[in-house]
């Protein structure tokens, strides 16, 4: 158990799949931020084993650890990005995200304050449409749709560890596995309200309306005990 003084350093785990164009301006704005920090960070990359891009030459580039993944499947690259560290804290992050300018501050704060993990609250990049604004301004709060990878997790590495981590063989939501296993837990868990900012892509490409009420009923089958594939396989044929 850590006592409130004892972070000194912190991981920033990034999974991608063919994601350089976003990377290109993240690492860049990540390696600014924490340079700076109190505590010594690190960046690592992990790439998905079927990525064709050229992530790897940025990484090189920028000085940032980069991991091509074994397999298939983003609980696999968050997996793999845990293991390679020995970081005080983790801090999983999407490719399209960009965390505020304070997120190494506004982690040590929360962890310092007794929590041993959590998320961020967000506003989405060029958000016009009413149903995302209102879809980020639940972000603040811990609803039913807490623990998307959207909102970034951040967590006390052994904390990590007694979870047992992503699980590997979960091929589908293990974002929110691991935060449905860290509430079964009762690991302190908060939500910082300096907001990240992420993409709307997945809106723009499939509507709005049609991707909310899709994520709706993953969730409910999630709780409701559905397996990884199911739920996969909803998705593939929703959307």
């Amino acid at each position: 158990m850590y006592s409130k003084f004892d972070f000194r350093s912190i991981s920033i785990i990034i999974p991608a799949l063919n994601e350089a164009d976003n990377l290109s301006k993240l690492l860049p704005y990540l390696k600014s931020i924490t340079k700076n920090s109190d505590i010594s960070s690190e960046i690592i990359v992990v790439d998905a084993k079927d990525s064709t891009d050229n992530l790897e030459s940025i990484c090189t580039q920028e000085n940032i650890t980069y991991i091509r993944c074994g397999h298939n499947g983003r609980s696999y690259q968050l997996c793999q990005g845990g293991q390679a560290t020995q970081s005080d804290i983790l801090y999983f992050v999407h490719a399209d995200t960009t965390p505020p300018t304070t997120f190494v501050d506004d982690i040590l704060e929360a962890l310092k304050s007794g929590n041993q993990a959590g998320c961020f609250a967000y506003r989405f990049r060029n958000a016009t449409p009413i149903l995302l604004k209102i879809n980020s301004w639940f972000t603040q709060f811990q609803t039913f749709f807490t623990g998307g990878g959207d909102q970034g997790l951040f967590i006390i590495k052994d904390v990590y560890e007694q979870l047992g981590g992503f699980a590997q063989e979960c091929t589908f939501m293990e974002d929110f596995q691991l935060y449905k296993a860290i509430k079964s837990n009762d690991i302190p868990f908060t939500i910082v309200q300096n907001k990240a900012i992420v993409s709307n892509r997945k809106y723009k490409s499939n509507g709005y309306l049609k991707v909310q009420i899709v994520q709706g009923i993953l969730l409910w089958g999630f709780y409701r005990g559905f397996s990884a594939d199911r739920l996969q396989r909803i998705y593939r044929r929703l959307l």
